[in-house]
């Protein structure tokens, strides 16, 4: 396992390169997921490397940490806040079963919603975060019950449709599609629906990402960090590390084409699945090319 005073060390040295580069230098961000599932010091490790990028780290999210139960959860939840953690981040996608199913974890919606209620119960905020998809819209109702009989401070909670990303690409069947965009519930309706204004089909999609083909784009370079490579990228400047990310990212995307061609040859002009933003229909159509075209070549790299 990669030691964390070290993944901190390279963290830090990569903030200081980019300080001393000053205007023309690029961002630098780090992350562990799913979750900062973790112990105090560890928290407080992470609060620093967050500080560095102006962010704090206050509110957990509960994505994908350890199940506990009883004291156990009750011990934890104390830990928290004496580090300094004053809430929570949810997301949910429907209730019980249906969430389980999406989340890969029986018992998840019940968890996850027990930790609401004892922090509620502890003074502790949350933000919920509830997708929409084909089999999360007939029991929305009963999720928002839910919800509102847990107790607390509830500082945000908004809608949107799943993001098309991770394990949800192969769920692209239940997407909401134009009909039910158009005749949300009340109950929805009256949430915060975020990005709405964007949440547009592929067919009203594909004019629009052909329009602003051509215009500049920002770039995630991701170096991935562990235990096998970590001795090599402390040996390396940052110059270095930086260099060997941007050489991966161009071979990848040698002879990928532009978006035009994607949209013309892989976009469905008849399509009706909503997605909230144009990149994750420009990363749709980026995996189609990448399964027809070139077997899967351009593992690191996304639209």
């Amino acid at each position: 396992m990669l030691p964390l005073a070290r993944f901190e060390s390279l963290v830090h040295r990569f903030h200081d390169w980019k300080d001393r580069l000053g205007n023309f230098a690029p961002e630098v961000n780090a992350f562990v997921g799913p979750s900062f599932d973790f112990d105090v010091i560890t928290i407080e490790a992470f609060r620093r490397m967050r500080a560095r990028c102006g962010w704090k780290l206050e509110i957990l999210n509960l994505g994908g940490l350890k199940m506990r139960v009883g004291p156990e959860l009750e011990q934890w939840l104390v830990g928290l806040r004496s580090a300094g953690i004053i809430g929570f981040h949810v997301s949910l996608a429907g209730v019980d079963g249906v969430h389980d199913r999406w989340n890969s974890r029986t018992g998840d919606f019940a968890f996850q919603t027990e930790i609401l209620r004892r922090g509620g119960a502890m003074g502790m905020v949350r933000h919920e975060r509830l997708f929409l998809a084909k089999n999360t819209l007939p029991v929305f109702d009963q999720l928002l019950n839910v919800l509102e009989a847990i107790p607390g401070d509830i500082r945000d909670r908004y809608a949107v449709p799943f993001f098309y990303q991770g394990r949800a690409v192969k769920y692209e069947s239940e997407r909401i599609d134009e009909n039910d965009r158009d005749h949300l519930l009340a109950r929805v309706k009256n949430l915060r629906l975020w990005l709405s204004e964007n949440w547009l089909s592929e067919r009203e999609w594909l004019p629009r990402l052909k329009e602003r083909a051509g215009a500049p784009k920002e770039v995630a370079l991701t170096v991935e960090v562990n235990e096998k490579n970590i001795d090599r990228l402390e040996a390396q400047t940052c110059e270095e590390v930086f260099a060997d990310a941007q050489s991966v990212f161009l071979m990848d995307w040698a002879g990928v084409p532009d978006i035009e061609e994607l949209c013309d040859h892989f976009g469905d002009s008849d399509g009706r699945k909503i997605y909230s933003t144009g990149e994750e229909l420009e990363t749709k159509l980026f995996d189609i090319y990448r399964v027809k075209r070139s077997g899967g070549r351009c593992r690191n790299a996304a639209h």
